[in-house]
């Protein structure tokens, strides 16, 4: 057929009648889906191919082209997307990113909620993911963020929650997570995100003042 032409060449094209018939259709198929029901799907989807793909992921690559890694990041990618929060955290390597993973967690559920309020509640939609996502165990709040990024374990083998084919975590990555936790900066930024104040001036006037004058 060759080249699909564009700009002034399409637009002094005559509009095909049967091309034009062919998209009103696939719109009105689309708009007789039920509200909130292909976002659903599309995240069960996401979610049914993260866990597929940490099933098969390690970091210890089979050979030198590191195959072995590709499914874990494939796994956290769409993961991410449908807020599965263990295939993401597998591959964390830092404190942000730790962090990233669960506020983006939290985000996809709190957008799931609002979308299942506004359905009503025979909705097909609500049975389709809003049963079967994975949020237990899940952080609800920012507070219960940080209490669980306080219980990753460095001498502990897999992240929290796991479970059943989780595999290893990033190696490294937990280590590297109770480290930076004990850092100023990121003692800082708890208390801002928290807006936990007098946590906050405490900590400076620790950091500030000499041990010598912290009775003062």
């Amino acid at each position: 057929p060759g080249p699909i032409p564009v700009g002034e060449v399409a637009a002094a094209q005559p509009l095909d009648p049967a091309f034009a018939e062919r998209e009103f259709e696939a719109a009105a198929d689309e708009y007789d889906v039920a509200p909130g029901l292909r976002r659903f799907l599309w995240k069960l989807s996401c979610h049914e191919i993260s866990e597929s793909c940490a099933r098969t992921g390690h970091f210890q690559p089979v050979d030198a082209t590191m195959q072995g890694t590709r499914p874990l990041y494939e796994a956290a990618t769409y993961g991410a997307l449908c807020g599965n929060l263990r295939p993401v955290l597998r591959v964390c390597s830092s404190w942000e990113d730790v962090l990233w993973a669960y506020c983006r967690s939290l985000l996809e559920q709190r957008v799931d909620d609002a979308v299942g309020d506004a359905l009503p509640p025979s909705s097909q939609a609500k049975s389709v993911w809003l049963g079967q996502r994975p949020t237990g165990g899940q952080p609800k709040t920012m507070r219960e963020i940080f209490e669980s990024m306080e219980a990753f374990s460095p001498a502990d083998g897999s992240l929290q929650g796991g479970g059943e084919g989780a595999g290893a975590a990033h190696p490294g990555g937990q280590q590297q997570v109770a480290q930076e936790r004990q850092q100023m900066q990121r003692q800082v930024q708890v208390s801002l995100i928290l807006k936990d104040y007098p946590s906050l001036m405490e900590g400076l006037r620790r950091w500030v003042l000499h041990p010598s004058d912290h009775a003062v």
